[in-house]
């Protein structure tokens, strides 16, 4: 906006003049918790430039926490691809001492930029396999560590290549999940409990623009790792890696969608999965030569021992509403810890153990949802939270007059609530309370008062285009499959569908949403399908 200071880039001599008396820090791309990594560094005397990489998507950048509202006349470089010329415009405002990424989508530069200005950084050759999860999981296998399963798929044939070469032939009967390799908050990964479904979830993700705003070539096939999903979160500073917390992930079928955020937990390092998982993550990092800074990695633990699900060269992410829950209960946090692993002076970073020790509390984060229609919100109603034994505080992203749907992903997420306290049995408690009496935070207005919005690109609505377009060119009739086959069960987002009672489920299919049924007459060369969607959606 007008209000940016932005500072132009064009080609300049490689070697850049510092202006006089003054250091800078650099954060690239201030989105999430990377806009509250900023606004630590100012409040803490640092001098903050911010620079916007250059595929950034544009409509972000006004995507700022409530807590980051003072970033909004910060100095700004706009890097438009060359970098000479970034480091050129930095250095015209002042000696440049430390850079670091905001998310995800600064990554790349951060490491860049700090090559080759000489800083402290990570390697820039390992990037790749720092931020896409292919080279990722090659990378981490081939230093001995487990790795997941996986192929990259630039068509949706690509499965069949998968399936003969980590399973003979025989498609896995837990299933396979198939995602995009760069993007965030769960956009876009499928479930799918066979092959056909893998090649769907494969056609709807190719082509498609995902949540970084990227367009995707291409995407994973996986196997599906079956346990208990951790975050374990790092500081690190010249090879020497802290763990700052560690996270356990409460997820569950909901509103047709296989995998929901209910709630995360703050795990107390005494904890038998902790030992586990602290020499693994450890070892990881070390496979993917993270030498500086924070790291944000999901772990699966299954009952064969842990699995890298990737690796993320950032903070962790949510706007960093849990950097006071985490300080409550564990006495750190990492956006803290990222400011210190980059100070001049190493004592900041030092001070860390290499975990933390006693928790000083338990914690637990509660994810907010509704399972109600798309409808108006009149208000909330947190009179009997705020009086739960736990209760620490909330971060609420919607507010009366606001439309809200069926809770399907992070994206769909109304907000959540923090509890903290000595008693580990108390705090689940309250946590199993609230999730029992969810729907009665809300208070809300007819649907008819609704106003109406414009629905999210929806990838089953994509997925049931491309099936279209593969199918025969003869009319397709509305008639009931005479045999039915699941095919790519989106984790998220999808519509409010609702499971089909016109036929027979598994245990293990009762987890899956069943939005889309296909059909092939071994008879005739053409393909039917039924889309169940909400009437409201």
């Amino acid at each position: 906006g007008p209000w940016l200071k932005s500072v132009l880039c064009t080609p300049v001599p490689p070697t850049p003049t510092f202006a006089m008396g003054r250091v800078i820090t650099v954060v690239i791309d201030t989105l999430s918790s990377g806009a509250m990594l900023a606004v630590r560094l100012k409040e803490q005397g640092y001098d903050v430039v911010r620079v916007w990489s250059r595929d950034f998507p544009p409509t972000l950048k006004g995507f700022v926490p409530e807590g980051a509202k003072c970033l909004g006349d910060m100095e700004t470089v706009d890097h438009k691809g060359n970098l000479e010329a970034t480091a050129k415009a930095l250095s015209a405002l002042g000696e440049v001492r430390s850079v670091m990424a905001g998310c995800e989508t600064g990554v790349e530069l951060q490491d860049q930029l700090s090559d080759y200005l000489n800083l402290r950084r990570n390697d820039p050759a390992l990037t790749e396999a720092r931020t896409n999860k292919r080279p990722m999981a090659e990378a981490v296998r081939r230093a001995g560590v487990r790795a997941v399963r996986q192929r990259y798929c630039a068509k949706g044939s690509d499965v069949k290549d998968f399936v003969r070469e980590e399973y003979d032939g025989s498609f896995p009967p837990t299933g396979v999940v198939v995602k995009p390799c760069n993007s965030a908050g769960s956009d876009s990964v499928f479930m799918c409990p066979d092959i056909e479904g893998a090649i769907a979830g494969v056609n709807a993700i190719i082509g498609e623009e995902n949540a970084l705003g990227l367009k995707n070539a291409g995407c994973l096939v996986q196997e599906l790792l079956v346990g208990t999903e951790y975050v374990v979160d790092t500081v690190n500073r010249d090879g020497v890696h802290k763990v700052v917390a560690i996270w356990s992930y409460d997820k569950r079928p909901c509103n047709g969608a296989a995998f929901v955020y209910f709630g995360m937990r703050i795990l107390d390092m005494t904890d038998a999965a902790a030992q586990v998982l602290v020499p693994y993550t450890l070892a990881v990092l070390d496979a993917l030569k993270v030498h500086n800074g924070p790291v944000h990695a999901e772990v699966m633990l299954t009952p064969t021992g842990p699995c890298l699900i990737e690796v993320n060269c950032r903070i962790h992410g949510a706007e960093g509403v849990w950097e006071r829950l985490a300080q409550q209960t564990l006495g750190m946090n990492q956006i803290q810890g990222t400011v210190d692993c980059n100070a001049d002076d190493p004592a900041a970073f030092n001070k860390y153990p290499t975990v933390p020790k006693n928790c000083k509390q338990h914690g637990m984060i509660v994810k907010l949802r509704t399972e109600h229609p798309r409808g108006a919100l009149a208000g909330f109603q947190f009179d009997w939270v705020e009086k739960l034994p736990s209760y620490f505080d909330r971060f609420i992203l919607i507010k009366a007059g606001d439309v809200l749907t069926p809770t399907t992903d992070l994206l769909t997420c109304p907000g959540e609530i923090h509890l903290s306290h000595r008693n580990k049995a108390q705090v689940e408690k309250d946590y199993a309370e609230l999730h029992s009496k969810m729907e009665s935070l809300y208070r809300w207005s007819s649907l008819e008062a609704a106003p109406p919005v414009e629905p999210k690109t929806n990838p089953l609505q994509v997925l049931l285009q491309k099936l279209i377009t593969i199918c025969s060119p003869r009319k397709l009739e509305a008639r009931t499959p005479r045999t039915q086959r699941r095919v790519g069960i989106p984790m998220s987002p999808i519509p409010a569908s609702r499971k089909s009672s016109s036929h027979t489920m598994s245990p293990l299919q009762k987890t899956w949403a069943s939005p889309i049924i296909v059909s092939k007459k071994p008879d005739q060369d053409v393909l039917e399908f039924r889309l169940e969607i909400a009437d409201e959606q």
